[in-house]
């Protein structure tokens, strides 16, 4: 089941961004901050009270990014993402982006099969990896 996000999924949601993006995991005050951010949203997907993944959504305008993704690897991301481009749609974005890092290849592949495109790189901007900033038209 995929929901909205609240304030007493940060401590499970952040344990999963430990195990998927290591020191460079937010940490929970700053999903704290960035769900207090006017224009962001956030979802998880749970199975039970199993947080599998999560995404954040920023809307600004006509513009939009995708802040944070992770799952499990089931499926999950996939129909995470879907969740944010949807709701993206609906408050009128035109153009939605994201960075992610260029060796990962599994979201790369996940990102492109939802329209998104490398516009852009920015070396090192990862320990070890380089980031792929990536557009989608909506």
């Amino acid at each position: 089941m995929i929901e909205r996000m609240r304030w007493m999924d940060i401590a499970p949601v952040a344990v999963l961004d430990e195990k998927s993006f290591g020191n460079q995991a937010w940490s929970e005050e700053f999903f704290w901050s960035q769900m207090a951010v006017p224009g962001n949203r956030f979802w998880v997907a749970r199975d039970g009270g199993r947080v599998l993944g999560y995404v954040g959504l920023s809307v600004s305008g006509p513009q939009g990014d995708i802040l944070t993704l992770a799952s499990d690897r089931r499926g999950v991301g996939s129909r995470l993402l879907d969740v944010a481009i949807d709701a993206a749609r609906e408050a009128g974005v035109e153009a939605l982006y994201l960075d992610v890092r260029d060796d990962n290849e599994r979201a790369i592949y996940l990102y492109a099969s939802r329209g998104f495109e490398e516009i852009n790189r920015r070396a090192g901007y990862y320990a070890g990896a380089d980031a792929l900033i990536m557009r989608s038209s909506l």
